[in-house]
């Protein structure tokens, strides 16, 4: 085995024990495709299927991500970053303020063919991002651990869910597109839902309510801004500066039922 090949081996084994490791959010994503053929599912032990791929597949029938500048905010172990890739983004910067999961990612950087910029902290939502503009956005299951993983810890739920909506629109004026995912409780609490009935009803009208105004900041008469939400890991909708998210009954997007 040659030196090149001997440095992939090391890489592979170190990812290996980096996923397995126990964290908070650990285990989340499954693997980035292009690392499949070098690890076999079974030694990650992956016990939940997120649907990651589908609502990838989801995302991209919807935004070309071809030639596009990228940020993924909260990129666990990178699925969604490399993947920007293989649709054919052009840059891809991301911000992971779990160690383990930032140098999981930097390590499959170091056997993956593009250049992949990790960040290897929490974003400050209160600031502009240092790269921007960006073409699109990737807010995957971010948002509601703000007074925990990030920012002030000690805010109220109703605090955090008007953190969560300014959070996202700090976005406005530095990308194009936006794509978030949310839970439906803070912290990773059950105990602490953010909307009462935990309907998706419920997360449609606090979105709509929230981004009215504050879509096409950057460049409304070149692009028009685009925020695209996945309810949790089943439903996705979409909402533009010309149209609203859809009702919580009109089917858009996967579902699981």
């Amino acid at each position: 085995m040659d030196t090149g090949e001997t440095n992939v081996a090391d890489k592979v084994e170190r990812m290996k024990a980096l996923y397995i490791e126990t964290t908070k959010h650990s285990h989340y994503q499954r693997m980035p495709r292009f690392l499949e053929g070098l690890i076999a599912p079974e030694d990650l032990r992956k016990a939940h299927d997120r649907f990651d791929e589908q609502r990838l597949d989801y995302f991209a029938s919807k935004l070309d991500f071809a030639g596009k500048r990228v940020l993924d905010i909260g990129a666990n172990t990178g699925y969604f970053t490399f993947e920007a890739f293989e649709r054919g983004a052009r840059e891809v910067i991301c911000y992971e303020g779990n160690a383990e999961h930032a140098e999981f990612i930097r390590c499959a950087a170091g056997i993956f063919d593009r250049k992949v910029v990790v960040q290897e902290k929490y974003l400050d939502f209160g600031a502009p991002v240092p790269e921007a503009p960006f073409d699109i956005v990737l807010l995957l299951n971010v948002l509601h651990h703000v007074g925990d993983d990030f920012g002030d810890k000690s805010i109220t739920i109703n605090q955090a869910r008007k953190k969560i909506i300014e959070n996202m629109n700090a976005f406005a004026s530095q990308t194009d597109h936006i794509i978030v995912q949310i839970g439906f409780s803070w912290q990773t609490d059950y105990t602490k839902p953010l909307f009462p009935r935990g309907s998706k009803g419920e997360v449609i009208e606090f979105f709509r309510a929230g981004i009215k105004g504050a879509i096409g900041k950057r460049s409304p008469s070149v692009s028009p801004k685009s925020v695209m939400v996945s309810l949790d890991t089943w439903i996705s909708m979409m909402a533009t500066s010309s149209a609203m998210i859809p009702s919580a009954s009109s089917g858009t997007g996967p579902s699981s039922s």
